[in-house]
């Protein structure tokens, strides 16, 4: 099996952080976000991955490079214009010749994916959407299926009036290579706004999977800093990281001065310098390379 990442978006919700770094190369936990797609896609056996680049896509193609310090063979397939979410991953369908899974550069997860991949093959499906519970589900797209699990609606953001479920669409899809045949030749073009909706009116086998696990769509800069919060509070730290005091994780090179205060959860990068009687903490994430001057105070803070 394989995968494409869609990471040609310009991140415009999240600026000032992407008016110079393409969001896929965006930090989460001192790491950039685009890795935590590839690590899951890797943790699920899958090692053959496409990425869709248009925005600053030098640095991307740079910083990752062809994928094998990340055990993984990453092959780019650039627009020159924006195709929209389909538009792009029809742009590498001579890459896409199996069952593959598309993701969003900017999405992290802990969801199973064996167990939709097994469920996409047991429904037989075209396309299976990965389903998530949300308490406040109108920033995203709705999705209503019926009680075998195949999708009947797709509601775009919808307004609380619209609402009838809180089940919404990931943007994680397995799709069987057959769908390259209902996209059109000349794109731009989305996934739920052209493609399923059509698939939908014609009965095809659209499925939704309801995905147990974490799940964060990091597109504007409030869930940017809550992603930050879940994964400290669910202590997800990278083993790079050494825990020196009960929610407290260091990077290497780190020098604390003995009057510091810390009070955890607290992720600090490497390389990094906090002077005497600085406070830290708590939900706070420091920058590898980053210098905390004497009696400064962060709360909350990403640096």
């Amino acid at each position: 099996m394989k995968a494409v990442i869609m990471a040609g978006g310009r991140g415009t919700r999240l600026r000032p952080l992407t008016c110079h770094v393409p969001k896929p190369i965006v930090p989460i936990m001192n790491k950039p976000v685009m890795e935590y797609s590839i690590e899951w896609l890797k943790h699920h056996g899958i090692t053959d991955i496409a990425v869709t680049v248009q925005y600053l896509s030098d640095e991307i193609i740079e910083y990752f490079g062809d994928g094998r310090r990340f055990g993984v063979h990453l092959h780019y397939f650039e627009e020159t214009t924006p195709l929209g979410t389909a538009g792009s991953v029809k742009h590498a369908q001579s890459f896409l010749d199996d069952t593959f899974v598309v993701i969003s550069a900017d999405t992290l997860t802990t969801i199973h994916l064996q167990q939709a991949i097994n469920f996409h093959f047991s429904k037989q499906a075209l396309v299976t959407v990965l389903m998530h519970h949300e308490a406040t589900p109108l920033s995203y797209g709705g999705i209503v299926t019926d009680r075998n699990g195949k999708v009947i609606h797709f509601v775009e953001k919808p307004k609380w009036n619209e609402v009838c479920s809180d089940l919404v669409n990931t943007g994680i899809y397995i799709c069987d290579p057959a769908i390259f045949n209902y996209m059109p030749e000349h794109p731009p073009y989305d996934f739920s706004q052209h493609i399923f909706s059509h698939l939908i009116q014609q009965e095809y086998p659209i499925y939704g999977y309801e995905a147990d696990g974490y799940w964060s769509d990091i597109g504007i800069i409030e869930q940017y800093h809550q992603t930050h919060v879940d994964l400290l509070n669910q202590r997800l730290v990278s083993s790079h990281y050494k825990e020196i005091a009960p929610d407290v994780w260091i990077g290497e090179r780190v020098n604390i001065a003995q009057e510091v205060k810390l009070e955890g959860p607290i992720l600090i990068g490497d390389d990094v310098r906090i002077d005497a009687y600085a406070t830290l903490g708590p939900y706070t994430v420091v920058g590898s390379r980053s210098v905390i001057s004497k009696y400064a105070s962060l709360k909350r803070s990403i640096v």
